[in-house]
């Protein structure tokens, strides 16, 4: 297994498209970080429809 990276909020989205085309990517945060808010605004800069996370 390999160790956890802390990652700025710039860096987010060059490591997104460079680990999810290979493998899925787990964020991990406290509640009300923005992790949701994140990955929504990530899915829309590459025109995709995300689903919420609300199960």
């Amino acid at each position: 297994m390999q160790a956890a990276v802390a990652v700025t909020p710039s860096r987010v989205p060059e490591l997104l498209l460079g680990l999810a085309t290979v493998r899925p990517v787990f964020l991990w945060g406290a509640p009300g970080i923005g992790k949701s808010s994140l990955v929504r605004e990530f899915a829309q800069s590459l025109g995709l429809v995300g689903v919420p996370p609300r199960l």
